[in-house]
Order: C-alpha cells, then sequence, then structure tokens
C-alpha cells in the first residue's frame, strides 16, 4: 500500500467517524426533545410560577370519560366525545411532580 493510499483509507474514516458521531447527536437530541419543560401560575399565588414537564401518552378511551394508557393507568375527563376502544395520544403535564403521576394534568387529547 501506497502512502497515498493510506492517506485516503485514514481520510475515509475520519470521514465516516464524524458521520457516525453526528448522527449520535441528532439522535440524543431527537430523544431529549421529546418532552418540554414550560413555567404555569401556581394555584395557590398567581405571582409564582413552577416548571412542568409535558409529555404524550397513547391510551384508549372505554368510555364514561376515562382513558386506560398504555401502563394501565386510568385518566379520567369531563367529556364523553370520543370514540369508545379507540387509541388517542394523551398530551399531558406533570404538574412539577416529576415522580408523582397522580396529580398530572391533561393538556389535549389528539
Amino acid at each position: 500500500m501506497t502512502k497515498t493510499e493510506r492517506i485516503q483509507q485514514r481520510n475515509g474514516r475520519v470521514i465516516t467517524a464524524v458521520i457516525i458521531l453526528a448522527s449520535m447527536i441528532i439522535l440524543a437530541i431527537l430523544i431529549l426533545s421529546q418532552s418540554e419543560t414550560y413555567a404555569i401560575e401556581s394555584e395557590s399565588n398567581t405571582t409564582h410560577y413552577k416548571y412542568v414537564k409535558q409529555y404524550t401518552l397513547d391510551a384508549t378511551y372505554i368510555g364514561d370519560g376515562n382513558f386506560v394508557d398504555e401502563n394501565g393507568n386510568e385518566w379520567a375527563i369531563d367529556e364523553e366525545d370520543y370514540t369508545k376502544g379507540k387509541v388517542y395520544s394523551m398530551v399531558m403535564h406533570d404538574n412539577a411532580t416529576p415522580d408523582n403521576i397522580e396529580d398530572d394534568v391533561i393538556v389535549n387529547i389528539r
């Protein structure tokens, strides 16, 4: 193998490594951007804010304003304008309690 061939081989490996690294960075950004954090007013004091994390769950409508998500948790809403047995995407936020799902809030149902 000549010196020129070794340089071309090395350059090819460097380009491949850069492409793989860039792909991994883009994938990490896409995974991390699936949830969104923002501030909402606190219920007790409107001059204070709390940071909530928004996320999405797939849930099946079981009737009477109730949904069952992919983890088996049941969520209730006041509306009943949904098709029983159909899977919906629920946009929710954690109400500033990331370790407790009991107070999570349904923001939107698609």
